[in-house]
């Protein structure tokens, strides 16, 4: 093998409008075949008109490449663990009182939504839309998730954070990095991001 190129599949919100994702999580190419342009024509296998093409925790030699192909970035994102998470899950459970709670499925099909589900997601929407990252790290802090200003363990954070880029075509054209925060969230231990 000469090169690796491995993207996951998302959906994300610019501007109010939903557009397919592909975030690059592996990259690759052998230092004997460089110079003929595989790693660009891996990157671009990803791209498709309206598609967001984007990268997460790579590699210092990954990020010089992509910022060559005139990539944005790379930009800091917050990472957020749970150190302990059995005891965290006791912890939870104690605090949290159960009456009242209904919880319900719902399997959706295309752009098929149920309208009081529809009518729930606008309002968390409204809701968070003022500072989502900060109600998402509240949020994740509130059943025990530690982040980068948490005593001791927040520096270690800080610089394990992985780092994001992205495609300036199509909808990345008018992203910005003080228009998105990024934060990851890790349950595990050896923090295998």
């Amino acid at each position: 093998m000469v090169g690796l190129c491995a993207g996951r599949p998302s959906e994300w919100i610019i501007e109010g409008r939903s557009h397919p994702a592909v975030s690059i999580c592996d990259f690759f190419v052998d230092a004997r075949h460089g110079g003929r342009l595989l790693g660009r024509r891996l990157l671009r296998s990803f791209e498709a008109p309206g598609r967001l093409v984007n990268a997460i925790s790579i590699s210092d030699m990954a990020a010089a490449y992509l910022g060559r192909m005139g990539w944005r970035g790379p930009h800091a994102s917050s990472l957020m663990v749970l150190p302990l998470p059995l005891l965290a899950k006791i912890g939870h459970a104690l605090m949290v009182r159960r009456g009242g709670l209904a919880l319900k499925d719902h399997a959706i099909a295309g752009t098929q939504m149920p309208e009081t589900l529809k009518a729930d997601l606008d309002r968390i929407d409204a809701i968070t839309a003022h500072d989502a990252a900060a109600h998402m790290r509240r949020a994740l802090a509130a059943v025990g998730f530690a982040s980068p200003g948490f005593p001791l363990l927040g520096r270690f954070l800080r610089q394990r954070a992985p780092t994001y880029m992205w495609s300036p075509r199509g909808p990345g054209a008018a992203l910005t990095a003080d228009s998105m925060t990024m934060t990851f969230a890790d349950s595990t231990i050896d923090l295998d991001l």
